[in-house]
Parts: C-alpha cells; sequence; structure tokens
C-alpha cells in the first residue's frame, strides 16, 4: 500500500496555515497534494481536477477566508462527485456557515499543530480507509475505451498523467504477454508488421501501442512490475510465427528490466486483462470470442478504494499461481524466462 494521498482545498489567503497542515501530514507518513505540486504548464483546473481524482481523501480547509469564495465549495462538489471521502478542517467558523460540509465529519482547529496531527495520524486515515467505508455504499465513477485504440490511448495517457503529477507507481498486468511485447521500435521498423503478421502496416496504430509500452516502462524502470501472462492464447490466436516473435520481445523485456521487484506467473486459459499502476488507476478489459481481435469496452478507473481492491485481487492470485508451482517470487523472473525459452524452441 502506497501512502494515502491527501488533497487539500484552499484559499490562497490561507496559505500560511495550510501550509502547517501539509507538514503535520507529510510527518505523520501522509502524502499531502495541494496547489504547491501543480505543474505550471498545464491548466490550472485540469491539473486540479487529475490530483482530486487520484487521492484517496479530500481535505477541504474551510475558514472565513474560504467560505465567502466559491472555489472550495466547486472542488467539494467535484469531490463528492467522484465519491472520494471528504473530512473537512475548520478554523474559527459557527454552525451557520458550515455551508456544502454540512452533515460532514469535521476537525476542527485552533490552531493548536500537536493536537491536529493526534487527529491526522496515519492510523486514523487507515482505520477510516479499511474499516469505515463501506464497498457496498462507495460507487466508484469509471471510464470506458470503447474500442482497441480506446484503451491502448486511455493507458498510455493516464499512465503519462501520473509521471506529470511527479509520481510513479509498480505495474501489474494480466495480459496475453502483457504490454512488454509491444516493440519499443519506430513505427516504420519491420518488427510491426512481423509480430502482427499482417502485410498491410497500420503506423497510426503502431504509435499507440509504443506508447503504451514506453510509458508503463517508466513505471516499471521505478517500481518494478508483476506480470500474469499467458502465451498459450497468442499461440492459439495467432499462430506459431507471431507467438514466436512476440514472446522474444517479452524475453528481451525481461532480460533487459533490472529493478528487484520483478514478479512473472504463467497462467492458462486466460479470460480477462486487467492493468493496474499502483493504486493511481485500473483498466479491465472485457473478455471477446475466439473470433474477434484486440479488447473492447475496457473499463477505467481511478478511484482509491477500488483499484486497491483489484490489487489485493490481482496480488492474491499471482502469489497462489507461484506457490503452486513452487516458483518464489525472487526466482519467478528467471523461471518465466526458461518456461519462456522452452516455448519458443518449439515453435
Amino acid at each position: 500500500m502506497s501512502k494515502y494521498r491527501v488533497f487539500i482545498s484552499f484559499m490562497h489567503e490561507d496559505k500560511i496555515k495550510v501550509e502547517r497542515l501539509a507538514k503535520i501530514l507529510k510527518d505523520n507518513g501522509l502524502e499531502p497534494m495541494w496547489s504547491k505540486n501543480l505543474q505550471p504548464s498545464i491548466p490550472f483546473t485540469n491539473e486540479i481536477m487529475r490530483f482530486i481524482a487520484h487521492s484517496h481523501f479530500f481535505i477541504p480547509f474551510i475558514t472565513k477566508a474560504s467560505i465567502k469564495r466559491g472555489w472550495v465549495n466547486q472542488e467539494i462538489g467535484y469531490a463528492k462527485a467522484l465519491n472520494i471521502p471528504i473530512l473537512p478542517i475548520c478554523l474559527d467558523l459557527d454552525e451557520t456557515q458550515m455551508g456544502m460540509i454540512e452533515g460532514l465529519q469535521i476537525i476542527e482547529w485552533n490552531e493548536n499543530d500537536e493536537v491536529l496531527s493526534e487527529q491526522l495520524s496515519n492510523d486514523f486515515f487507515k482505520h477510516y480507509f479499511e474499516n469505515l467505508m463501506d464497498p457496498m455504499e462507495i460507487k466508484p465513477l469509471f471510464e470506458c475505451g470503447a474500442l482497441f485504440g480506446d484503451r491502448t490511448k486511455m493507458i498510455a495517457d493516464f499512465s503519462q498523467n501520473i509521471i506529470g503529477m511527479g509520481y510513479t507507481g509498480h505495474v501489474r498486468q494480466k495480459a496475453r504477454l502483457s504490454s512488454f511485447q509491444i516493440p519499443d521500435r519506430p513505427t516504420n521498423h519491420k518488427i510491426w508488421v512481423e509480430r502482427d503478421g499482417e502485410g498491410v502496416p497500420d503506423e497510426s496504430r503502431y504509435r499507440l501501442l509504443r506508447k503504451e509500452r514506453q510509458w508503463l516502462e517508466k513505471h516499471v524502470k521505478e517500481c518494478g512490475c508483476s506480470l500474469i501472462i499467458d502465451p498459450n492464447v497468442t499461440i492459439k490466436r495467432k499462430g506459431d510465427e507471431v507467438a514466436k516473435i512476440r514472446i522474444n520481445l517479452l524475453l528481451d523485456f525481461l532480460r533487459e528490466v533490472d529493478h528487484p521487484e520483478v514478479k512473472v506467473a504463467i497462467a492458462e486459459d486466460m479470460k480477462e486483462n486487467i492493468t493496474l499502476v499502483g493504486d493511481w488507476f485500473g483498466a479491465l478489459a472485457v473478455n471477446l470470442s475466439e473470433r474477434e481481435k484486440g479488447f473492447r469496452q475496457t473499463i477505467f478507473t481511478r478511484h482509491a478504494p477500488t483499484v486497491q481492491r483489484f490489487i489485493n485481487s490481482f496480488d492474491d492470485e499471482i502469489n497462489d499461481l507461484l506457490k503452486e508451482q513452487k516458483v518464489s517470487a525472487e526466482e519467478s523472473k528467471k523461471h518465466a524466462i526458461n518456461q519462456l525459452k522452452e516455448i519458443c524452441d518449439k515453435l
């Protein structure tokens, strides 16, 4: 589990106090996110929306200055729409000034930092996140990548956005041969047509695929990856020659990646496609029939509690697979490389 990300909504007049609040959160092992994090080259409102969407918690800092302005209320409304848990911190307000935070659990700050630190401990947020957030009551919002190209573009864009925000995450992927069998070569290179097994190049699609591979690989280099793959599906659907090319591309990646946290398990009869980058976003693809190619109707969510449930399920699955195969996590990459080489030798 990464640090809980806490977005602080405030007005500029309260910046000095918010700096104290952010320090309290950081000292307690949390990840405060506020306007100090924002990138100057990105439209201000879009960047704020992105930070809120990726937050575990949303803290509006409610003061006499902020209550007179609509901006904090707009951000509260956006957090509510995304079902982000809201925990207002109030300073010098009475009950008649509650506005959009009425009915929410409120922390009143009398500017005693030591008391506030005790109230905003990491254990408090952990207890709230794990015990008080009823999964049946939380309704995450999803976005849909209707076609293969949509899915590819969204995975690349979401991965790029996280890095643009200054963060990275461990890549978890359950796929036939993962995104790392995509060539990282110029789109006019012959490997693309060979990988497809088709005679008509499609450079626009190649560009999207390469972007997906490149941005996910940036996360892997920083945080590692866990892969569940099923090469037999590729052999069955694409034929021996194409499968051999794709397996060798994946082998090149596995041999080159040197991050210590790399796990690989080989599964059979895979029915789904899942991509998770840290607990920043999750993408789940609908399984298609034998006659169709690619993936359609991939659903995406940035809702942190939901992504964490996907992570827990994925980790249970890969650990069970490695246990069944009597392979340790540390040896799993080497074991998978040997298995993939044996498969290639038989093709």
